[in-house]
């Protein structure tokens, strides 16, 4: 029980939710969007006190002879980071059953009947509704007709986006593109780079990896 809460909470809640992907988000909204753009303004509705909060993490949970180094056996907890960080999953395997009925229907009973998907799903699909309304009030401005992402701030913000959304490393940011829908048809052309159904997309997991995946990470670690 102590091993799997220390994983818990090293690798999934800690260094997968806050220090990947809420600082990431937040970092990437502050330095590519302006003040009172809608994606940055929803952005810190879901990153909300992450900087704040990251920087206690990590003096208080993450350094040398910090909370979560006494709760391990382990002398050398830099080389613990080192092997948490590795461990991270790719951020579909996190997801893809709350996303994709097809996943979650190859699930065994027991999994798909456990709270962490019932409740996992039920709320992934009042969020998604959430960001269906907010997406669809401006994708006349962030879009083009066939569905390319035209706003040069939102082009910036996925510029900026560290692909460490997989690991800091950024193995495989092609199959996490591949996997959001949110690669255009051309890399070259500013407008032609991202969907922006896969911009909806990953609007969605983001925010739901921030909001419930967190919450149920915090509550069993």
């Amino acid at each position: 029980r102590a091993t799997l809460i220390n994983g818990v909470t090293l690798v999934d809640h800690l260094w997968f939710c806050h220090f990947i992907v809420a600082n990431d988000m937040a970092i990437a909204a502050r330095e590519t969007l302006p003040p009172h753009h809608p994606l940055r303004r929803i952005s810190a509705m879901f990153t909300w006190g992450t900087p704040q909060v990251n920087e206690a993490a990590v003096h208080q949970l993450a350094g040398a002879r910090a909370l979560l180094h006494r709760m391990t056996p382990f002398e050398d907890f830099g080389a613990v980071s080192k092997a948490a960080v590795a461990s991270i999953l790719p951020i579909w395997t996190y997801c893809d059953a709350f996303i994709n009925q097809t996943t979650y229907d190859g699930l065994p009973k027991l999994l798909r009947e456990s709270p962490f998907y019932v409740d996992g799903r039920d709320f992934y699909n009042v969020l998604s509704g959430f960001i269906d309304e907010f997406f669809d009030a401006f994708e006349m401005e962030w879009c083009t007709a066939d569905g390319h992402v035209r706003d040069e701030h939102v082009v910036a913000f996925l510029d900026a986006y560290p692909k460490a959304v997989n690991g800091p490393d950024g193995r495989q940011v092609n199959l996490m593109e591949l996997w959001l829908g949110i690669v255009g048809e051309s890399m070259t052309s500013k407008w032609q780079k991202y969907r922006c159904d896969g911009l909806r997309k990953g609007m969605k997991v983001l925010y739901f990896i921030v909001t419930g995946l967190h919450r149920h990470m915090g509550h069993v670690a």
